[in-house]
């Protein structure tokens, strides 16, 4: 769940947003967020809520990590085509 809110945030940005209008690009924005806000309360709801929040920060570090890595490494075109 983290992983596709990262993603619909990422794509919002100029680097990875071609071909998509300013619409799509606030909605996606937006969306992401929500996912990524969502996937705060499977944790909380696993491990209570002050070992949820430090989970979640720590899945949010550790996947936004690895798709920074990804993202970094994929030429430009490569994303939306």
């Amino acid at each position: 769940m983290v992983l596709i809110g990262f993603f619909l945030v990422s794509i919002t940005m100029e680097r990875h947003s071609k071909g998509f209008s300013m619409t799509n690009k606030y909605l996606f924005r937006i969306l992401g967020w929500i996912i990524l806000f969502i996937a705060l309360f499977p944790c909380i709801k696993e491990w209570n809520t002050a070992i949820g929040i430090a989970a979640w920060f720590g899945i949010m570090s550790l996947t936004g990590s690895i798709f920074v890595m990804v993202l970094s490494y994929l030429p430009e075109n490569k994303l939306i085509k």
